[in-house]
């Protein structure tokens, strides 16, 4: 049986997550990088992060609100992705994959 959850839902979990001790998500999205286009659509899966800040040199073209700040904790590296672009998501401790809807 398929897990699924809304995209809102799923970022308000990650979100959640950064207030219990020790819990980290799983994210799997699709990459869009607007400065090299030959990178993109390339799906990335990151199992261990924590919701970030943006920092003040992340000027982006795009306004921030449409971008999820991570950081993966497997290599403590800052991280970003477009929210909508997030097709999976998984929670400690069962770290079972929901399938990501944004538009049901």
């Amino acid at each position: 049986m398929e897990r699924i959850i809304t995209g809102p839902e799923a970022v308000e979990r990650m979100r959640r997550q950064k207030l219990v001790l020790g819990a980290t998500f799983g994210i799997r999205f699709i990459t869009c990088d607007l400065n090299r286009p030959e990178k993109t659509g390339q799906v990335r899966v990151y199992s261990s992060c924590r919701i970030r800040p943006a920092r003040r040199s992340e000027g982006l073209s795009v306004n921030s609100d449409h971008y999820l700040y991570f950081t993966d904790e497997d290599t403590d590296e800052p991280r970003q992705c477009f929210k909508k672009l997030i097709r999976a998501v998984c929670f400690s401790p069962s770290n079972e994959w929901y399938t990501v809807k944004w538009f049901l």
